[in-house]
């Protein structure tokens, strides 16, 4: 026969290990309401950036809200200028491009937006990858560029096989590890 201790033993074990469940229960549910969130969010993003890979476009921000939306004309029109950049990815051999596109100054000046002294520009893409640069960087005039083309012909977007239409190249960075690919979008902050 049992002894009514080691039936409340018994009891407050499972009460135990049912808290447990009700916690573990809980945190999961938690961390997929979060996961949801996220998804939705990226969701949004990931469609407007292939809008604007459809569209050719580019958009500047701040604070969450478009400055400025310029087309491929609007970006074309500015003075460009043809570079050598070796793409250097992990793996396979250095491939040397040659690469035109305009100067992210000249861009900045037209799209009416500057960077202050502490700010910093977000380079975003299609893909949802980010490359940041820093204002005190931008003071080296021919580093960064927006390009259009690659070994002279027209860079085509992400749905076409391509890297572009737009992408970022930041020619002292010599692994190419802060290029964007799929350019959609330029935050300032």
């Amino acid at each position: 026969m049992r002894s009514p201790a080691s039936g409340k033993r018994k009891r407050e074990g499972r009460e135990a290990v049912s808290r447990s469940a009700r916690i573990t229960i809980i945190t999961l549910c938690a961390l997929a309401a979060a996961v949801c969130v996220l998804l939705l969010l990226s969701r949004s993003q990931l469609l407007a950036g292939k809008r604007a890979q459809e569209e050719g476009t580019l958009t500047f921000t701040r604070e969450g809200a478009d400055i400025v939306t310029l087309n491929g004309n609007d970006i074309r029109s500015l003075p460009s200028e043809t570079f050598e950049a070796t793409i250097r990815s992990s793996g396979e051999r250095p491939v040397p491009a040659e690469y035109t596109g305009v100067e992210v100054h000249d861009l900045l000046s037209l799209a009416g937006v500057t960077v202050s002294e502490d700010g910093a520009l977000l380079f975003k893409g299609a893909d949802l990858y980010l490359t940041k640069v820093e204002a005190g960087e931008l003071s080296e005039y021919g580093n960064i560029y927006i390009v259009y083309m690659r070994d002279g012909e027209i860079m085509k977007n992400r749905a076409q096989g391509g890297e572009g239409p737009y992408q970022v190249i930041v020619r002292n960075d010599y692994y190419s590890l802060r290029w964007c690919k799929y350019l959609s979008e330029v935050e300032i902050t």
